[in-house]
C-alpha cells in the first residue's frame, strides 16, 4: 500500500511538472512570434511624417501650488520653443503630472527620523 501511495505521488508531480514546463515553453514562444526581424540593406530614402518625442520634466517645492506654478511655466516655455520650431500646436501633448511627496532622513543621537522635503512634480 506504502509503494503504491509513492507510485502515485511521484505519477501526479511527473505530470504536473510537464504541464508547468509545458506553459513555460508555450509563453516563450508566443513572444517570438510577435518579434519583427529586418535584414538587408535600405536602399531608399524616405522622410518621417510622424516623430514621437517622449520627455519629462520636474520641479521640487515645499508648496505643492508653487511647484505646479514652475511645472506649468516649463511646460509653456518648452510649448512655445517647439512652436518656433515649426510643430503644431495641436500635436503637442502633456500629460498627467505625477506627484511625490520626497522626505530626507536625519539622523539625531542614533535614531533616525523621515523629514519632509518637499513636493516633486513630474510631467
Amino acid at each position: 500500500m506504502k509503494n503504491l501511495t509513492n507510485t502515485i505521488i511521484i505519477s501526479a508531480s511527473i505530470i504536473i511538472t510537464a504541464i508547468i514546463l509545458s506553459g513555460a515553453w508555450v509563453k516563450s514562444h508566443k513572444k517570438l512570434d510577435s518579434t519583427i526581424y529586418v535584414t538587408g540593406l535600405a536602399t531608399k530614402d524616405f522622410e518621417s511624417d510622424l516623430i514621437v518625442w517622449n520627455c519629462s520634466f520636474s520641479r521640487k517645492s515645499m508648496s505643492i501650488k508653487d511647484a505646479y506654478k514652475l511645472l506649468k511655466k516649463d511646460a509653456d516655455n518648452i510649448k512655445s520653443y517647439l512652436i518656433k520650431k515649426g510643430v503644431n500646436e495641436k500635436e503637442i501633448v502633456f500629460t498627467s503630472v505625477n506627484i511625490q511627496r520626497e522626505f530626507r532622513t536625519e539622523v539625531t543621537n542614533n535614531i533616525k527620523n523621515q523629514v519632509f522635503d518637499g513636493f516633486s512634480l513630474v510631467q
